[in-house]
């Protein structure tokens, strides 16, 4: 029965990136973030660095290539230098492709807002209580598909975040 849900949600997220046009950060070696681009449709926000963003701004919307959590070492270490890679290569992308130059932000909702922040991101809660809802679902049956097969549900869970950063932030940190 797990190998049957896990072929059924394997397909469901397979039609989901196609549907959506996600795309590989360019240039990234681990080809782990996708990033689809759309207008800000929500309230107001400003960013850490004082960036404010508004219905109308162009963003990025990072999304994580579920069928590569397996291969992730899932320990604090190897997800900074993995975050670190994939901001490099969106600097290197945002300098090269002009689809990326024209991004005011970039943001992504995750439980892992912790090492987000710790990379330049602003934190802030999903303002909507059913898509938090729903995220918070959704990343528990993310979790127990994708995920190594030892996984076990934690009683104190995160709950998902979205994680934002500024073009201006990505490029201020140059590669570092």
């Amino acid at each position: 029965m797990n190998k049957m849900i896990e072929y059924l949600f394997r397909r469901i997220d397979d039609a989901i990136v196609k549907m959506s046009n996600w795309e590989y950060i360019p240039f990234s070696s681990q080809k782990l973030l996708y990033v689809s681009f759309h207008s800000y449709k929500g309230n107001e926000k400003q960013l850490g660095d004082g960036t404010i963003i508004q219905k109308g701004d162009l963003v990025g919307e990072f999304h994580i290539d579920n069928k590569k959590v397996q291969n992730i070492k899932n320990d604090p270490v190897s997800l900074f230098l993995i975050v670190d890679e994939e901001l490099k290569v969106l600097y290197e992308a945002i300098l090269k492709d002009e689809k990326f130059q024209s991004i005011k932000a970039y943001y992504g909702v995750t439980i892992l807002y912790p090492i987000a922040s710790r990379k330049g991101f602003s934190i802030f809660p999903i303002e909507n209580k059913m898509k938090r809802a729903f995220v918070k679902q959704w990343d528990d049956w993310l979790k127990k598909i994708f995920q190594k097969r030892n996984y076990q549900r934690e009683k104190n869970r995160r709950v998902p975040k979205e994680c934002w950063i500024s073009k201006k932030e990505v490029l201020n940190r140059k590669a570092v």
